[in-house]
């Protein structure tokens, strides 16, 4: 999965292309993280690295979709949280998940913040 810089976006583009699919804007979907980072995953099941102000075009299916991320401040305090866990894969979020219960389930593993 790589993220939608505008040489990938290129790449991305001519390849599917090639095998007869074009573009088209898609719906805003929602980021999530998974393993520390940050994915968009399309309606049709493909998924992609995104980062915030681009967009995710799909490498399966060709939609360009706007992403929604957390506010900023959010965001940082969710990032934040999820890195003083000491195993990546449990370095996840979801959307509706809020930063009180990232901040449960550190204190249920024993993950400490220092203040």
């Amino acid at each position: 999965m790589l993220t939608a810089d505008n040489h990938t976006r290129k790449r991305i583009e001519t390849i599917l292309g090639k095998a007869g699919v074009s573009t088209f804007q898609g719906e805003t979907i929602r980021a999530r993280i998974e393993a520390g980072s940050w994915l968009a995953d399309c309606p049709c099941k493909g998924a992609q690295y995104v980062r915030r102000g681009e967009q995710m075009l799909c490498g399966d299916c060709g939609a360009d979709h706007d992403v929604e991320f957390p506010p900023p401040k959010k965001q940082e305090r969710i990032e934040h949280l999820l890195g003083l866990r000491p195993n990546q894969v449990n370095r996840n979020w979801t959307p509706g998940e809020t930063v009180e219960d990232l901040e449960a389930e550190n204190i249920d593993h024993g993950v400490w913040e220092d203040m």
